[in-house]
């Protein structure tokens, strides 16, 4: 069992477990094979690195999923306490203000959809990642690659300068 972590935000820990038994099995047969029957080591580590690059990927969902379930849980706690506090009844469903309806209907145009933007680059699995935020989702994408999001693609490349840049892609 092999334990990687990264550090993302200076706060935010994501730790990955590789147990699974593909990677058990690329671990089995490079140490098994000889040295002349690598022919070509570029086919398995990209296929190693696109495993352990979606298996990131995969835990920061869940973990998101999972902040947020926690946070729900200890909020009704809270009301579940206060109620208990006000003396009103257990059984009564708890009161969800309902939105109230101004009669004035805002349209969202297709444009106002925000623009992904860069939130850090690392090197995951000695390939160069760089995590790129629309605000709801984060994707992990490589540099000069074209990335879905949103419902339009995008094109991550690099400027002069060495600075990542994003762009519409045509």
């Amino acid at each position: 069992m092999c334990k990687l972590k990264f550090l993302v935000s200076g706060a935010m820990f994501f730790s990955v477990i590789l147990n699974s038994p593909a990677f058990a099995e690329n671990v089995a047969g490079a140490v098994n094979q000889p040295a002349a029957a690598e022919a070509s080591p570029t086919d398995e580590p990209e296929s190693s690195q696109t495993q352990i690059i979606q298996m990131v990927q995969d835990d920061y969902l869940f973990q998101k999923t999972y902040r947020g379930l926690k946070n729900e849980l200890a909020l009704e706690e809270l009301r579940n306490k206060i109620r208990k506090l006000q003396g009103v009844d257990k059984l009564s469903p708890p009161t969800i203000a309902q939105p109230v309806d101004t009669g004035s209907e805002t349209l969202v145009s297709a444009d106002t959809v925000p623009m992904p933007r860069v939130l850090l680059e690392t090197q995951i699995a000695g390939v160069s990642t760089v995590a790129v935020s629309d605000g709801n989702q984060i994707k992990y994408v490589m540099p000069g690659r074209v990335f879905d999001m949103n419902g339009k693609s995008y094109h991550l490349s690099r400027t002069q300068g060495n600075k990542l840049r994003i762009q519409e892609a045509n």
